[in-house]
Protein backbone atom coordinates (compact mmCIF):
# COMPACT_ATOMS: atom_id res chain seq x y z
CA UNK A 1 0.00 0.00 0.00
CA UNK A 2 2.88 2.36 0.71
CA UNK A 3 4.32 1.76 -2.75
CA UNK A 4 0.93 2.24 -4.40
CA UNK A 5 0.25 5.51 -2.57
CA UNK A 6 3.75 6.80 -3.26
CA UNK A 7 3.21 6.05 -6.95
CA UNK A 8 0.00 8.09 -6.83
CA UNK A 9 1.97 10.99 -5.33
CA UNK A 10 4.36 10.90 -8.29
CA UNK A 11 1.62 11.14 -10.91
CA UNK A 12 1.49 14.25 -13.08
CA UNK A 13 5.18 14.14 -13.95
CA UNK A 14 6.15 13.19 -17.50
CA UNK A 15 9.30 13.35 -19.63
CA UNK A 16 9.15 15.90 -22.44
CA UNK A 17 11.61 17.67 -24.70
CA UNK A 18 11.98 21.46 -25.16
CA UNK A 19 10.40 22.86 -28.31
CA UNK A 20 12.60 22.19 -31.32
CA UNK A 21 14.62 19.56 -29.49
CA UNK A 22 12.30 16.60 -29.74
CA UNK A 23 14.20 13.28 -29.43
CA UNK A 24 14.45 10.73 -32.17
CA UNK A 25 11.68 8.11 -31.89
CA UNK A 26 12.49 4.68 -30.49
CA UNK A 27 16.11 5.07 -29.28
CA UNK A 28 18.21 1.93 -29.41
CA UNK A 29 18.27 0.62 -25.82
CA UNK A 30 21.32 -1.53 -26.64
CA UNK A 31 23.38 1.40 -27.91
CA UNK A 32 26.20 3.03 -25.93
CA UNK A 33 25.22 5.52 -23.25
CA UNK A 34 25.81 8.61 -25.39
CA UNK A 35 23.41 7.32 -28.05
CA UNK A 36 20.72 6.51 -25.49
CA UNK A 37 20.50 10.01 -24.02
CA UNK A 38 17.43 11.70 -25.42
CA UNK A 39 17.43 15.19 -23.89
CA UNK A 40 14.11 14.60 -22.13
CA UNK A 41 13.35 16.71 -19.05
CA UNK A 42 10.73 16.14 -16.30
CA UNK A 43 7.65 18.34 -16.71
CA UNK A 44 4.65 18.60 -14.38
CA UNK A 45 1.17 18.31 -15.92
CA UNK A 46 -1.35 19.31 -13.19
CA UNK A 47 -4.41 17.75 -14.86
CA UNK A 48 -2.70 14.33 -14.79
CA UNK A 49 -1.87 14.46 -11.07
CA UNK A 50 -3.73 12.44 -8.42
CA UNK A 51 -4.76 15.04 -5.84
CA UNK A 52 -6.64 12.64 -3.56
CA UNK A 53 -5.70 11.74 -0.01
CA UNK A 54 -2.86 9.22 0.37
CA UNK A 55 -1.36 7.27 3.28
CA UNK A 56 2.40 6.72 3.22
CA UNK A 57 4.19 5.01 6.13
CA UNK A 58 1.20 5.61 8.39
CA UNK A 59 0.87 9.33 7.57
CA UNK A 60 -2.21 10.51 5.70
CA UNK A 61 -2.23 13.68 3.65
CA UNK A 62 -2.62 15.30 0.24
CA UNK A 63 0.86 14.22 -0.83
CA UNK A 64 2.48 15.35 -4.05
CA UNK A 65 5.94 14.30 -5.25
CA UNK A 66 7.83 16.88 -3.19
CA UNK A 67 5.99 16.35 0.08
CA UNK A 68 6.11 12.55 -0.27
CA UNK A 69 9.88 12.55 -0.85
CA UNK A 70 10.28 15.00 2.05
CA UNK A 71 8.41 12.57 4.29
CA UNK A 72 10.69 9.71 3.24
CA UNK A 73 13.81 11.86 3.68
CA UNK A 74 12.85 12.69 7.27
CA UNK A 75 12.13 9.08 8.22
CA UNK A 76 14.44 7.66 10.96
CA UNK A 77 15.36 4.71 8.71
CA UNK A 78 16.54 7.15 6.02
CA UNK A 79 18.72 8.98 8.55
CA UNK A 80 20.44 5.76 9.56
CA UNK A 81 20.85 4.39 6.04
CA UNK A 82 22.20 7.69 4.69
CA UNK A 83 24.70 7.91 7.55
CA UNK A 84 25.91 4.37 6.83
CA UNK A 85 26.23 5.02 3.10
CA UNK A 86 28.13 8.28 3.66
CA UNK A 87 30.62 6.51 5.94
CA UNK A 88 31.04 3.80 3.33
CA UNK A 89 31.54 6.36 0.56
CA UNK A 90 34.29 8.11 2.55
CA UNK A 91 35.98 4.82 3.50
CA UNK A 92 35.49 5.16 7.26
CA UNK A 93 35.81 1.89 9.17
CA UNK A 94 33.40 1.75 12.12
CA UNK A 95 34.12 -1.00 14.68
CA UNK A 96 30.78 -0.48 16.45
CA UNK A 97 27.46 1.36 16.17
CA UNK A 98 28.52 4.51 18.05
CA UNK A 99 29.32 6.79 15.12
CA UNK A 100 26.35 5.63 13.04
CA UNK A 101 23.99 6.38 15.93
CA UNK A 102 25.59 9.80 16.43
CA UNK A 103 25.27 10.69 12.75
CA UNK A 104 21.69 9.45 12.66
CA UNK A 105 20.82 11.82 15.51
CA UNK A 106 22.66 14.66 13.75
CA UNK A 107 20.75 14.02 10.52
CA UNK A 108 17.42 14.20 12.35
CA UNK A 109 18.25 17.25 14.47
CA UNK A 110 19.53 19.28 11.50
CA UNK A 111 16.81 18.23 9.04
CA UNK A 112 19.29 16.27 6.94
CA UNK A 113 22.17 18.75 6.78
CA UNK A 114 25.02 17.23 4.75
CA UNK A 115 27.45 19.80 6.16
CA UNK A 116 26.61 18.78 9.72
CA UNK A 117 27.12 15.11 8.87
CA UNK A 118 30.50 15.76 7.24
CA UNK A 119 31.63 17.81 10.23
CA UNK A 120 30.60 14.97 12.54
CA UNK A 121 32.53 12.44 10.47
CA UNK A 122 35.73 14.51 10.18
CA UNK A 123 35.73 15.21 13.92
CA UNK A 124 35.30 11.55 14.82
CA UNK A 125 38.11 9.28 15.99
CA UNK A 126 37.02 6.64 13.47
CA UNK A 127 37.75 8.96 10.53
CA UNK A 128 41.40 9.36 11.63
CA UNK A 129 41.94 5.77 12.75
CA UNK A 130 44.60 3.56 11.18
CA UNK A 131 41.85 1.16 10.05
CA UNK A 132 40.27 3.89 7.91
CA UNK A 133 43.51 5.20 6.44
CA UNK A 134 43.81 2.62 3.64
CA UNK A 135 40.18 1.46 3.51
CA UNK A 136 39.15 3.46 0.42
CA UNK A 137 40.36 2.57 -3.06
CA UNK A 138 39.96 5.24 -5.73
CA UNK A 139 37.92 4.38 -8.78
CA UNK A 140 39.67 4.90 -12.17
CA UNK A 141 37.67 8.10 -12.72
CA UNK A 142 38.67 9.52 -9.33
CA UNK A 143 42.26 8.44 -9.88
CA UNK A 144 42.70 10.07 -13.27
CA UNK A 145 40.85 13.31 -12.43
CA UNK A 146 42.76 13.66 -9.17
CA UNK A 147 46.05 13.05 -10.96
CA UNK A 148 45.31 15.72 -13.58
CA UNK A 149 44.52 18.24 -10.86
CA UNK A 150 47.54 17.29 -8.76
CA UNK A 151 49.87 17.62 -11.74
CA UNK A 152 48.14 20.84 -12.89
CA UNK A 153 47.54 19.53 -16.40
CA UNK A 154 45.68 22.26 -18.25
CA UNK A 155 45.38 20.21 -21.46
CA UNK A 156 45.28 16.53 -20.50
CA UNK A 157 45.59 14.00 -23.35
CA UNK A 158 41.97 12.91 -23.35
CA UNK A 159 42.40 10.22 -26.03
CA UNK A 160 45.14 8.48 -24.05
CA UNK A 161 43.22 8.83 -20.79
CA UNK A 162 40.12 7.34 -22.41
CA UNK A 163 42.18 4.39 -23.62
CA UNK A 164 43.58 3.91 -20.11
CA UNK A 165 40.11 4.00 -18.53
CA UNK A 166 38.88 1.46 -21.07
CA UNK A 167 41.72 -0.86 -20.00
CA UNK A 168 40.64 -0.49 -16.37
CA UNK A 169 37.07 -1.45 -17.26
CA UNK A 170 35.49 1.93 -16.47
CA UNK A 171 34.35 3.82 -19.58
CA UNK A 172 32.58 7.06 -18.71
CA UNK A 173 28.90 7.22 -19.69
CA UNK A 174 28.96 3.55 -20.73
CA UNK A 175 28.53 1.31 -17.70
CA UNK A 176 28.64 -2.47 -18.23
CA UNK A 177 25.03 -2.91 -17.09
CA UNK A 178 23.35 -0.21 -19.15
CA UNK A 179 23.30 2.37 -16.36
CA UNK A 180 21.66 0.16 -13.76
CA UNK A 181 23.86 0.36 -10.68
CA UNK A 182 27.02 1.81 -12.22
CA UNK A 183 30.40 0.09 -12.25
CA UNK A 184 31.55 -2.67 -9.89
CA UNK A 185 33.01 -1.80 -6.49
CA UNK A 186 36.04 0.45 -6.11
CA UNK A 187 38.31 -2.56 -5.65
CA UNK A 188 36.95 -4.30 -8.76
CA UNK A 189 39.50 -2.68 -11.08
CA UNK A 190 42.61 -3.60 -9.06
CA UNK A 191 41.69 -7.20 -8.26
CA UNK A 192 41.69 -9.06 -11.63
CA UNK A 193 45.24 -10.03 -12.71
CA UNK A 194 44.70 -8.63 -16.20
CA UNK A 195 43.97 -5.17 -14.77
CA UNK A 196 46.20 -5.14 -11.71
CA UNK A 197 49.24 -3.62 -13.40
CA UNK A 198 47.24 -1.30 -15.66
CA UNK A 199 47.20 1.29 -12.91
CA UNK A 200 50.99 1.64 -13.22
CA UNK A 201 50.52 2.86 -16.79
CA UNK A 202 48.52 5.94 -15.78
CA UNK A 203 51.63 8.20 -15.84
CA UNK A 204 52.33 7.04 -19.40
CA UNK A 205 48.77 7.88 -20.43
CA UNK A 206 48.95 11.30 -18.73
CA UNK A 207 52.15 12.07 -20.62
CA UNK A 208 50.43 11.46 -23.95
CA UNK A 209 52.92 8.67 -24.73
CA UNK A 210 50.60 5.71 -24.55
CA UNK A 211 51.99 2.29 -25.52
CA UNK A 212 49.84 -0.81 -25.87
CA UNK A 213 48.23 -1.43 -22.50
CA UNK A 214 48.99 -4.80 -20.99
CA UNK A 215 50.36 -6.57 -17.95
CA UNK A 216 53.87 -5.30 -17.35
CA UNK A 217 56.00 -5.05 -14.25
CA UNK A 218 56.17 -1.55 -12.67
CA UNK A 219 59.95 -1.46 -13.23
CA UNK A 220 59.46 -1.82 -16.98
CA UNK A 221 57.70 1.53 -17.25
CA UNK A 222 60.66 3.65 -18.25
CA UNK A 223 59.03 5.56 -21.10
CA UNK A 224 60.36 9.18 -20.95
CA UNK A 225 57.75 11.56 -19.58
CA UNK A 226 57.55 15.27 -20.41
CA UNK A 227 54.83 17.14 -18.54
CA UNK A 228 53.99 20.72 -17.68
CA UNK A 229 54.08 20.73 -13.88
CA UNK A 230 53.46 23.96 -12.03
CA UNK A 231 54.71 26.08 -14.90
CA UNK A 232 57.99 24.17 -15.32
CA UNK A 233 58.83 21.25 -17.57
CA UNK A 234 59.68 18.05 -15.74
CA UNK A 235 61.42 15.03 -17.23
CA UNK A 236 61.67 11.56 -15.83
CA UNK A 237 60.47 8.01 -16.03
CA UNK A 238 56.86 6.94 -15.59
CA UNK A 239 57.96 5.20 -12.37
CA UNK A 240 59.13 8.52 -10.94
CA UNK A 241 55.88 10.21 -11.91
CA UNK A 242 53.86 7.37 -10.35
CA UNK A 243 55.81 7.86 -7.11
CA UNK A 244 54.76 11.49 -7.08
CA UNK A 245 51.12 10.49 -7.55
Amino acid sequence: EDVENLSRALTGWRLTAPAGREPQPSPDVNAVGAARRTGLVPTFVPEQADTGSKTILGTTGNFDAHSAIRLLARHPATARRFSQRLLQHLGVEVPNDRLVSTLTATYQSTDGSIEALLRGIVRSAEFWSSASRWALIKSPAHMVVGACRQLELTSPPLAMITSWMKATGQILFDTPNGGEGGWPGQEGWVTPPDRLVVRYQLPVALSGLSPALGVRAPGALTVPVRLQLGGALAYGSADALLTRL
